[in-house]
């Protein structure tokens, strides 16, 4: 008799632990789908819109012959498809992280050369905003990890120091290495994080980081949820510091 209670308790565990669990993967299932749809529905909309518009400028500009208007509104259309690209990059990769569907390969690769090429991608927003751009980063820097996962870490901070840093405005990208991490640091003098935000940032407390730029153009935060995620992949730390109206400083440190 005290057998059978037992083993109908143990099995009534195990019931309940099961559908504990597939609760628990369908509110995952839940969140995932809600952030997939607000990317799309802001992120990615907002730019195709972008894009749109400058087109028919592009096309009256064209119709009138107004060369130096066509040459603008191209530099534009090629500044917002690059985004866009980019952004769509980001949520494709991110899609593969939910789902776990995702090795990290990990080789020996020289940070400033990375950095380089991850600049390389803004220069046309970096010279129309006049941002001033120092890289403090010695070229014999060195670290085992993953390329891919390390330059989308890069663009999406250089991406929110660009977006948030008023014209005329400075951004620093340091590194700093010791006998076990190498630390790199993206510091502008834009317009900062409030408070609040900041510490649900740090705490990964919230999956809505959602304020505005120096266009006034809202940002979802999306680019910061997938840096946090892909953090954790290469075993690394990541933080936030900020004063608003002062600035912002992301720091990625990873093992070397």
């Amino acid at each position: 008799m005290i057998i059978g209670i037992g083993y109908l308790s143990i099995k009534l565990n195990y019931k309940n632990t099961i559908i504990a669990k597939q609760k628990n993967n369908l509110q995952n299932s839940n969140n995932f789908k809600n952030e997939l749809f607000s990317v799309l529905g802001h992120d990615l909309r907002a730019p195709m819109h972008q894009i749109l518009t400058i087109s028919n400028k592009l096309i009256e500009a064209f119709q009138k012959k107004e060369n130096k208007k066509m040459f603008f509104f191209l530099k534009q259309n090629k500044s917002t498809a690059t985004k866009t690209y980019l952004l769509l990059d980001n949520l494709l990769y991110w899609i593969r992280l939910q789902s776990n569907n995702m090795t990290i390969q990990k080789e020996l690769h020289n940070i400033y050369e990375l950095i380089q090429q991850t600049i390389s991608i803004f220069n046309i927003i970096i010279t129309d905003k006049s941002i001033q751009l120092k890289v403090e980063c010695s070229d014999y820097i060195f670290v085992k990890t993953n390329a891919v996962i390390l330059k989308i870490l890069f663009r999406n901070l250089l991406d929110n120091a660009l977006k948030f840093t008023p014209k005329s405005g400075s951004i620093t990208v340091k590194c700093i290495e010791n006998q076990f991490r190498i630390v790199i640091m993206i510091k502008d003098n834009g317009l900062g994080i409030d408070p609040e935000l900041l510490k649900a940032l740090n705490n990964y407390n919230t999956t809505d980081a959602s304020i505005m730029d120096t266009s006034d153009k809202r940002s979802t935060g999306f680019g910061i949820r997938l840096c946090k995620s892909f953090i954790k992949k290469l075993g690394g730390g990541f933080k936030i510091l900020s004063v608003k109206n002062k600035g912002t400083t992301s720091i990625i440190s990873i093992l070397k």
